[in-house]
């Protein structure tokens, strides 16, 4: 089997208009090592398929028979890559020409770090991310313009690069996320497990987030926020749980509910989003090791 160094991972569901644009910047890059696994994670929309297959054809496409969430669709891809390094990307990115080119570089240069991720751009040219640390067991994300590397206590899987061994020795993304907070589960499982690796961010901006790449509505994600915050905090810092309870929580749904009753049609919307988010909390703070039984059987 030829090895290649680098097997890019990008789990999708629907978000073809996405991949219109983030798909021609991966076939672009100036390096050329790289293979590209494409997991389907149950997209109803079935154009995408055909759309990929007629478009990039040496591209790898995985079709997932259910929709098995972000974090086991990354695990699909590991699984069937050949790189040294897996770079993770969500579909609603762009890349610069030298994305692949100047992580690998850094990588190959710097054996101590385990994964890498670069200052990531807002649609509007603003810094999303140049980095994150946890503070009272929640990721705080910097969003100063860095001018040299900074070291992390987590890199965004919005674009990561993430070095193979890592997740043979550590063991695969965890199933009991689905989506949100499974990249925060990842490092702090390395960095807990092992003192020899470090995560780092590269100052150069190669990569621009978009922010929605599919059809999950704000309802889902105030419950997927809610509910993983807490299991995610349960697992490496409980006891910060109360604290979200009482806090980070009812903050999160005012937040959500000023969103909605700027217009006064859609205080029903702002509703469901409350109880939504309850669900998620409370969903989260009954987790235990068997939310995720199904999920391990399937894989």
């Amino acid at each position: 089997m030829n090895k290649k160094k680098v097997s890019v991972i990008i789990p999708i569901y629907n978000g073809k208009k996405y991949l219109e644009r983030l798909l021609p910047s991966v076939a672009a890059q100036d390096c050329g090592s790289y293979d590209v696994i494409i997991v389907d994670d149950n997209s109803p929309d079935k154009t995408i398929i055909s759309y990929i297959k007629e478009k990039y054809p040496h591209f790898t496409i995985i079709e997932n028979h259910e929709n098995i969430g972000f974090a086991c669709s990354v695990n699909v891809g590991v699984r069937a890559s050949r790189g040294k390094y897996i770079c993770v990307l969500n579909s609603d990115t762009e890349l610069q020409k030298s994305y692949i080119k100047e992580h690998v570089d850094f990588l190959e240069k710097n054996e101590n770090i385990g994964i890498l991720g670069c200052k990531i751009l807002n649609e509007d040219g603003s810094i999303q991310s140049s980095g994150v640390i946890f503070k009272d067991g929640y990721p705080h994300c910097f969003t100063d313009d860095i001018s040299e590397v900074r070291y992390v206590e987590h890199v965004d899987f919005v674009g990561a690069f993430v070095r193979k061994e890592l997740f043979e020795f550590f063991g695969l993304m965890s199933p009991d996320y689905f989506m949100k907070f499974d990249d925060c589960d990842f490092c702090l499982r390395v960095a807990k497990k092992s003192n020899k690796y470090k995560f780092a961010i590269l100052p150069q901006p190669l990569i621009t987030h978009f922010g929605r790449s599919n059809s999950m509505n704000c309802f889902d994600n105030t419950f997927y926020y809610c509910r993983n915050l807490f299991v995610f905090q349960k697992k490496f810092f409980p006891e910060e749980v109360l604290g979200s309870v009482f806090l980070r929580i009812p903050d999160i749904f005012l937040s959500r509910l000023k969103d909605c009753v700027k217009n006064p049609r859609m205080i029903p919307a702002a509703a469901k989003i409350i109880l939504s988010g309850i669900k998620g909390a409370v969903s989260g703070l009954r987790f235990n090791a068997e939310d995720s039984k199904d999920h391990l059987e399937k894989l």
